[in-house]
């Protein structure tokens, strides 16, 4: 989760920080960004975005707050548990890698799908062209060069092509409850979140999720992904 975007307003949202005047003598906080960049924000501004998120929360309102949405850590370490390690980790950042902690992963910048992927697969990608994730992931299992996979992805659009790709290669499934509380990497969404507290979670577009498993162990795989959610397996 590594993840690569899960909506497409997080660069307005920087853009709009970065160009932000600082107010005099104000304090600041930096957050490391995706890019690398060092960016500094003002308490206000922190502050202001911590009141946008619970304003919507308590209204019950979806509000978009990064285009990153990292893996949360009980599904990294179910992953690990299941698989015992993780090899590749294509569609990903150097902040998500803190949790997945993966031999080799890709950056949006790299573009993973430029790449062989080898071993033990762990995929999260954009929920924007995922097709060509899944049909990438489906065409390096088959060839042999993933050994296994742990894919998660969405019910939006249970109707096109790579859904059918996906459920046919399977040998295993978890139908996730409720809503994933993914964990966002925008570098001032980061920071308010923080302050909100662990448990805080605005409220985004919503749907549900699926893992899928590719691999010959998939007993396991429903044992241990159970605690998310029915699973189902060949």
């Amino acid at each position: 989760m590594a993840t690569n975007g899960k909506t497409t307003f997080g660069s307005t949202l920087r853009a709009d920080v970065q160009s932000a005047p600082a107010a005099i003598g104000a304090t600041s906080t930096g957050c490391q960004s995706d890019e690398g960049e060092y960016e500094t924000f003002t308490e206000e501004q922190i502050t202001a975005r911590m009141a946008e998120y619970q304003k919507a929360w308590d209204q019950g309102k979806q509000f978009v707050v990064s285009e990153q949405w990292h893996t949360p850590k009980e599904y990294v370490e179910a992953v690990r548990e299941l698989m015992g390690r993780i090899d590749i980790d294509p569609a990903s950042c150097a902040k998500a890698q803190e949790r997945v902690q993966a031999k080799r992963y890709y950056t949006l910048k790299e573009n993973g799908l430029l790449f062989d992927w080898y071993g033990k697969l762990f995929l999260n990608c954009s929920y924007h062209g995922e097709e060509e994730w899944f049909k990438k992931a489906v065409s390096e299992y088959t060839r042999g060069n993933v050994s296994e996979a742990v894919i998660l992805t969405h019910t939006m659009r249970t109707y096109e092509p790579w859904f059918n790709l996906l459920s046919a290669v399977a040998s295993a499934i978890c139908l996730v409850k409720g809503e994933v509380k993914w964990a966002v990497d925008h570098a001032l969404d980061v920071e308010a979140l923080k302050r909100c507290g662990e448990e805080f979670h605005p409220k985004y577009v919503r749907h549900g999720s699926i893992v899928f498993y590719l691999g010959t162990n998939s007993r396991d795989f429903r044992i241990i992904f159970s605690q998310f959610g029915v699973c189902y397996g060949k």
